[in-house]
C-alpha cells in the first residue's frame, strides 16, 4: 500500500511543471531580519525575541523563515523602550511591490513570541488566500 501511495505522489510531482511546483513552495518562505533595538532596549533582548518569533512562526505553521534571498513576503520590526514600558512594532510587506500588508504594535504583556507569531501567521495566510482570488 505504501509503495502505491509513494508512486502516486511521485507521479503527481512529476506531472506538475517545475516552475509551478517551486512557486508553490516558495510562497511559504518569509524573509525576516532580526528585530531592531531602539532607545533603551538591550540589544540581546531584541535578538532573543527575534529568534523566538522565528521559531514560533515555523513551529505553528507551514511558513519558513529565511534571513535573506528572494521570498514573497518580508517581516521587519523594532523593539523600543523607555524607562516605564517596552514596545514592539511588526510590519509585513509584499516583496515585489514593497506594499505594506500589515502593521501591529505590542506593548508590555503582549510582547510574547507565540502571540505575535499567531498574528503574523494569520496575516500571511490571509495574504495568500487573497492572492488566490486575483
Amino acid at each position: 500500500m505504501r509503495t502505491r501511495i509513494g508512486a502516486l505522489l511521485a507521479v503527481a510531482m512529476l506531472a506538475l511543471p517545475a516552475p509551478c511546483f517551486s512557486q508553490e513552495l516558495s510562497r511559504l518562505y518569509v524573509t525576516m531580519k532580526p528585530l531592531e533595538a531602539v532607545g533603551e532596549v538591550d540589544p540581546e533582548f531584541a535578538k532573543i525575541l527575534s529568534r523566538n518569533l522565528m521559531q514560533a512562526i515555523e513551529r505553528n505553521s507551514d511558513f519558513r523563515i529565511k534571513s535573506g534571498g528572494p521570498t514573497r513576503f518580508y517581516l521587519k520590526g523594532q523593539v523600543s523602550a523607555n524607562k516605564e514600558r517596552q514596545f514592539v512594532t511588526l510590519q509585513l510587506f509584499e516583496t515585489h511591490t514593497n506594499r505594506m500588508l500589515w502593521l501591529q504594535n505590542y506593548a508590555d504583556r503582549d510582547i510574547a513570541a507565540d502571540l505575535m507569531a499567531e498574528d503574523v501567521i494569520a496575516e500571511l495566510s490571509a495574504a495568500l488566500a487573497a492572492d488566490n482570488w486575483r
